[in-house]
């Protein structure tokens, strides 16, 4: 409120034509992590259209205004929350991908870690391991985390490998990145999101081969991530949509496993 105040009040009192209500349904519409870029526009195009008296000093000093006062942290839309999925769902994966028995998977839904960040400056929200997985060289893993992401629209959850799993074992997703859309929420598996994962330390590993010799052995470092530790991250982005854009199609399911 006192955001929005602010940049009304500045307008209002310096030319007085701009609509409250409009201005604010504009703004929930936006994502604030284009604060300024839409702002600028929205007042550029729009004042310009109604009176043309917006001259480029008074621009300027619009865009200081609201540089200068922009409340700290301002940038960091709240957009999205993470829940549980219901653990009968958790349940099913959880025997199929890690074999975990009905009390051993009831044991680990209980103890479900939500995922969150580990720094006020990190971009990235951990997902833990619900369970105990050791992966050799080569070997890969669909994880379930138990959660779901909901999310505004225009935003989508993109997954990576922890950093520092990928610098020590080469830990990988198997489709490279994961792609969680805002309308997988939906889906008919609750919007479970399941992460697929590989150690490849081996490929660090590979020697060259001397002729006549016999060809080295490919080795590699076992990978441990104890249950409750953080193997992967998500972070919230915006998207954009081409202008000719005319989708209508709703997601009825899908498998939404970003792996």
């Amino acid at each position: 409120a006192g955001m929005y105040g602010h940049i009304i009040v500045f307008i209002g009192n310096t030319l007085d034509l701009i609509h409250k209500e409009q201005f604010l349904r504009q703004w929930k519409q936006n994502s604030i992590l284009y604060y300024i870029h839409i702002a600028e526009n929205y007042y550029c195009s729009n004042l310009r259209k109604k009176v043309d008296l917006l001259d480029k000093k008074m621009y300027y000093q619009l865009r200081v205004i609201m540089i200068k006062d922009m409340p700290k942290g301002v940038l960091m839309e709240r957009i999205a929350g993470f829940e549980k999925v219901s653990e009968d769902i958790f349940t099913a994966e959880a025997f199929e991908s890690l074999n975990l028995l009905p009390d051993e998977a009831h044991e680990a839904y209980e103890a479900l870690k939500f995922p969150r960040r580990a720094t006020k400056g990190s971009a990235g929200y951990d997902f833990y391991a619900p369970a105990d997985i050791t992966l050799a060289p080569g070997e890969s893993v669909k994880v379930p985390t138990g959660m779901r992401a909901r999310m505004d629209d225009g935003w989508v959850l993109m997954v990576f490998p922890r950093s520092g799993m990928g610098f020590k074992y080469r830990l990988m997703l198997d489709n490279t990145v994961g792609v969680i859309d805002a309308d997988y929420y939906n889906s008919d598996n609750e919007g479970h999101i399941m992460i697929k994962i590989t150690n490849n330390s081996a490929l660090g590993s590979v020697q060259k081969c001397t002729p006549g010799e016999p060809e080295p052995e490919i080795s590699g470092k076992v990978l441990n991530i104890s249950a409750g530790q953080a193997f992967a991250q998500g972070v919230f982005l915006p998207f954009g949509i081409t202008v000719d854009d005319a989708v209508e199609n709703e997601r009825n399911g899908g498998l939404g496993s970003t792996g």
